[in-house]
């Protein structure tokens, strides 16, 4: 990556309005992110096999924007995206790198005689460790940090830099040979070194005399009074920054002095200070007086002005009454605050307006029409109008809906709020009688397992090997009479029936149960076989059955009890099944089955048969 400050937008994301070919190097974006390059973008963020980060590297115009293709270096190809791709803004990953690259590459410091040293934290295991630069005091130079509070534009660290000639070794001045150093005005102001005795000789004027570095008062330019004319001081020089002090020191004293700017001789401030040691309130003030007369005190309070004198603008005195506050101003001591909550109560409403400050914190005092602000703050989902926000879901984004994970708004009866909730929460919720919820999808709990009732009476015996015809059988007038076939214990003996399966079967396997029963008082069993053929339209019904599954049940000791058998293992039908087909089915008692051992005829009442269902309508 590298160490630079690239664009970043919120939430932004959009499509590509053309074709970006592999190998391509120019972008078209279907809407405008409202930031220019550089710029990342992912494309197809969702394709785990497709998706790219690029580096949108130059320009401003987003319809033809040049990228730097697979900044992850994902693909050996750049990949072929379609337009109407999705794009989004919100790489986070190469923000990052790149702010850590710019932490990483530090700073350089260099000396005097060109020696660099780069200052950078150290890293170690994804850790950053500060770096320490010691300034040394050396030769009368004391460096300290004088303010080490709240580090910020108005209340910067501050590192002082002091020239402390108390640090430096005393020596024996030897006046005529000995050099100071100097700010020298005719070389760009640097610091140079002059012998004392040139400095000395630079600075007689009138008056005075050096010799070998001495500067002596010549008797004849004495001066024991200053009388007469305009005493002037001038240093004609850029940041000359002249004063005049009067005082026991330079901590009692007052000064007056001309501050010019850094590369000017321009009197950019005059500063009227006092300078007093005293810890005693209103030393150092500055009293003036008028013809001896006194106008005001400067003091540790401020500006007093004395008794009987007012302050006047343009010869016009200003008032010294007192003032009233009028609707929404408070009068606090000194303070005069607006005071919104003496306002009389209105209904608001559309064509109203509130104020506000155009252009930040310290912007100007404006006003703005309400329906304009509604119409600000209507963002996506919603729209305004007379200054009335709307719910407006039209202007929300298309998505495609995950059931299982996506959610829904709904407004929460318990406490009147709008919340959310996930969609297969409120199928589940939702999911009444006849109906169940499975990860956010309803369906009718009708669609599976269903069964239903062949009697015996809707069966015919076989042509061949066929049981005995069917038989009426009262148990005792008045109570219910059996219609049963007799299947003998002598040989396998057969009976058929058929039904038009329903279209909505599934068309697989089928189990069933038998019911019977027998005149006999043992519990001897017998063994039921069940096969099946189906037949579609236009096939031919003489078609051999499929394999046959067999059941086995005892009777139970007495004569006409129901016997119902457990339910089967899967049946196969044979052919092929189709919604609508018609199935044959043939039922045998198996004397070959081991568990036949009944002597008596068994007595068919009836068979169950079970099936499964993937719809609960008829085609």
């Amino acid at each position: 990556m590298t160490a630079r400050e690239t664009n970043l937008v919120n939430a932004f994301e959009t499509t590509l309005a053309a074709q970006l070919a592999s190998g391509g190097t120019t972008m078209n974006l279907t809407d405008d992110p409202g930031i220019d390059s550089p710029v990342y973008f992912v494309i197809d963020p969702d394709n785990d096999s497709n998706r790219e980060v690029v580096l949108w590297s130059s320009g401003t115009n987003h319809a033809a924007a040049t990228v730097t293709r697979d900044i992850d270096s994902k693909h050996g190809t750049d990949p072929t995206h379609a337009a109407g791709t999705q794009v989004r803004l919100a790489v986070v990953k190469q923000h990052i790198e790149e702010a850590h690259d710019a932490i990483q590459q530090g700073f350089v410091l260099e000396d005097g005689d060109g020696t660099e040293v780069t200052i950078a934290p150290a890293v170690a295991s994804g850790v950053y460790t500060q770096r320490e630069v010691k300034f040394i005091d050396s030769g009368g130079l004391d460096i300290n940090w004088t303010d080490t509070d709240a580090g910020t534009d108005g209340d910067p660290y501050d590192l002082t830099f002091t020239l402390d000639l108390n640090g430096l070794t005393a020596a024996t001045v030897n006046i005529a040979n000995d050099s100071i150093a100097i700010i020298d005005a005719d070389d760009s102001n640097l610091t140079r070194k002059e012998s004392l005795a040139d400095v000395i000789a630079a600075i007689d004027g009138t008056g005075l005399t050096a010799s070998s570095g001495v500067l002596s008062v010549d008797s004849s330019q004495a001066i024991t009074a200053l009388t007469g004319g305009d005493l002037t001081i001038f240093d004609d020089t850029n940041n000359a920054d002249v004063s005049l002090k009067i005082g026991t020191s330079a901590t009692e004293a007052l000064s007056i002095e001309v501050l010019n700017g850094a590369s000017n001789k321009t009197a950019e401030e005059i500063k009227i200070s006092t300078s007093t040691a005293s810890g005693t309130a209103n030393h150092g003030k500055i009293s003036i007086y008028i013809d001896d007369t006194e106008i005001l005190d400067i003091d540790d309070g401020g500006i007093d002005l004395a008794s009987g004198k007012t302050f006047a603008i343009d010869g016009t005195d200003l008032p010294t009454t007192s003032f009233t506050a009028g609707n929404l101003i408070d009068f606090d001591g000194t303070d005069i605050d607006v005071d919104l909550s003496e306002a009389a109560e209105a209904a608001i409403a559309d064509g109203d307006y509130i104020l506000f400050l155009d252009g930040g914190a310290t912007g100007t005092a404006a006003k703005e029409a309400l329906a304009d602000v509604a119409t600000l703050f209507a963002g996506t989902g919603l729209s305004a109008a007379s200054s009335v926000i709307s719910v407006n879901l039209n202007g929300v984004s298309a998505g495609t809906v995950a059931q299982a994970a996506d959610s829904i708004v709904f407004i929460d009866a318990d406490d009147n709020a709008t919340k959310k909730e996930s969609i297969a929460d409120f199928v589940d919720a939702i999911d009444g009688a006849g109906l169940d919820a499975s990860s956010g999808t309803l369906v009718n709990a009708a669609i599976g397992k269903q069964s239903m009732w062949v009697p015996a009476a809707a069966m015919y015996p076989t042509q061949s090997n066929g049981c005995a015809a069917i038989t009426g059988v009262e148990t005792t007038a008045g109570r219910p009479d059996m219609y049963v076939l007799d299947f003998d214990a002598s040989s396998d003996e057969n009976a058929q029936f058929s039904i038009a399966m329903p279209s909505y079967w599934n068309e697989g396997t089928i189990t069933f149960q038998v019911y019977w029963t027998t005149t006999a008082t043992d519990t001897d069993g017998v063994a039921w076989a069940l096969s099946g053929v189906v037949c579609s339209d236009n096939d031919t019904i003489d078609a051999a059955f499929g394999t046959a599954v067999v059941v086995t049940d005892d009777a139970l000791g007495a004569a006409e009890d129901l016997c119902v058998s457990a339910e089967s293992g899967a049946v196969t039908i044979a052919g092929t099944p189709a919604a609508g087909d018609l199935a044959y089915f043939n039922i045998m008692r198996d004397v070959s089955d081991a568990n036949d051992d009944m002597a008596e005829d068994a007595r068919l009442i009836g068979v169950k048969i079970f099936y499964t269902v993937d719809d609960v309508h008829e085609a």
